[in-house]
């Protein structure tokens, strides 16, 4: 999530912009400036009335927090979600600060990141569940630690997004064929959820069987 963290750095410089004083800084009020500042052009938001730049600086805090919010993160290989949890946790984290943010700039918001934005596929029907479940108490720990009161009801939402939803594993390189097995007669690439990130953990030791099984052809 270091991307978001970059994004969120850049806003943070953009609002200090139009939230801090025009004037010289470092200066005592009243004091002339010094020939350094005096050369410098002073940013075109400090000509704007100060709520005209306060405004502006809530709603980069706002835009930022509605981007967060829209991210959809997926692991086509998730396991029991460990990767989908701790991208989940820093999302959230982040968007602690934004919404911190907000309320210093007079502004109200509400959490919004969940784990209906991280997304997983996994082939093996037991640790797809147990994904569900650690993606829905890392959210509940985490919501209950930085805001209690905005923990919804019922708690679980009707929808989830492991294996799209479904009961039982995925295969995310071959297509299924009705009976719920890679169909190797006629071999697709399956759908995968739409993203902007995709996480997981490279499989080191998982292809050191491949040539025994399948052969060197």
């Amino acid at each position: 999530m270091d991307v978001l963290e970059t994004e969120w750095a850049a806003v943070e410089g953009e609002i200090g912009n139009l939230t801090l004083s025009p004037a010289g800084r470092g200066q005592g009020e009243g004091a002339p400036p010094s020939s350094e500042t005096a050369k410098a052009e002073p940013p075109l938001s400090n000509s704007l009335p100060a709520g005209e730049r306060g405004q502006q600086a809530l709603t980069l805090a706002t835009a930022f927090h509605d981007r967060l919010a829209a991210i959809r993160v997926l692991d086509p290989a998730c396991g029991t979600g460990n990767f989908l949890y701790v991208s989940m946790e820093l999302m959230q984290a982040l968007e602690s600060r934004v919404i911190e943010t907000i309320q210093t700039l007079g502004g109200s918001a509400e959490p919004k990141v969940g784990p209906h934005q991280f997304h997983g596929l996994e082939k093996n029907p037991r640790a797809a569940k147990i994904a569900e479940l650690v993606l829905w108490i890392g959210w509940l720990r985490n919501r209950l630690q930085d805001d209690p009161d905005s923990v919804p009801r019922p708690v679980l939402a009707e929808s989830a997004n492991i294996n799209f939803g479904r009961h039982g594993g995925y295969d995310a390189v071959l297509r299924m064929n009705a009976l719920g097995q890679p169909d190797l007669d006629n071999p697709m690439i399956p759908d995968w959820p739409e993203a902007e990130f995709i996480v997981g953990n490279p499989p080191f030791i998982g292809g050191k069987d491949l040539r025994d099984r399948l052969g060197s052809d």
